[in-house]
């Protein structure tokens, strides 16, 4: 609106210097515009004008992608959980492959977790990152395995001997899989 508004004032003054008019703007110095200038002007003008309204369609169409994708994702299940063992005693030695059930859930946004079994069944597709600490304070050797749709993925050893700590941490991308880790000594 603004935009017609001056377009109109510029084409009306320009008219009224091409008619031989003169306005003054003090006593001394008369104003003059020829035709062309005001012409040209105008061109300018509608140019960008149609830019403008090239670049609102693009605006309105990014906000309404936009609008789209935040409703896409926010129907998404959120998906979290950290656990561990406990804070006494150790697990094993075992004479067999053993799946470690947390005893301490801290947080299992999207029930993801089964604190039943141990394992953690990922709802929807996506990059899970997935990271297990442990700490071997014995003489016996440790394997740590993480298991995705019953194939292992990782395995973290500890061989027998005086060093005790032993750290791990592992990164994997799963779709709608089952992951728990096991424990072999």
């Amino acid at each position: 609106m603004r935009l017609t508004i001056a377009v109109l004032l510029l084409l009306y003054k320009c008219l009224i210097f091409d008619s031989g008019l003169t306005i003054a703007t003090d006593e001394n110095t008369p104003l003059t515009c020829p035709l062309k200038i005001c012409t040209d002007v105008l061109k300018e003008l509608g140019a960008a004008e149609k830019q403008l309204k090239a670049l609102e369609i693009r605006l309105d169409n990014s906000e309404a992608r936009i609008e789209e994708i935040k409703k896409e994702y926010q129907d998404r299940p959120k998906v979290a959980f950290s656990a561990s063992l406990g804070s006494n005693g150790f697990t094993g030695p075992v004479s067999a492959e053993l799946t470690l059930v947390y005893k301490n859930v801290f947080i299992n946004v999207g029930d993801a977790y089964n604190q039943a079994t141990g394992i953690f069944t990922a709802p929807v597709r996506g990059v899970y990152y997935v990271s297990f600490f442990y700490h071997c304070g014995t003489k016996h050797g440790t394997a740590l395995d993480l298991y995705r749709n019953g194939k292992q993925v990782v395995l973290s050893l500890h061989h027998k001997s005086d060093d005790s700590p032993q750290t791990t941490q592992s990164h994997i991308k799963t779709y709608p899989d089952y992951v728990g880790p096991k424990c072999k000594t």
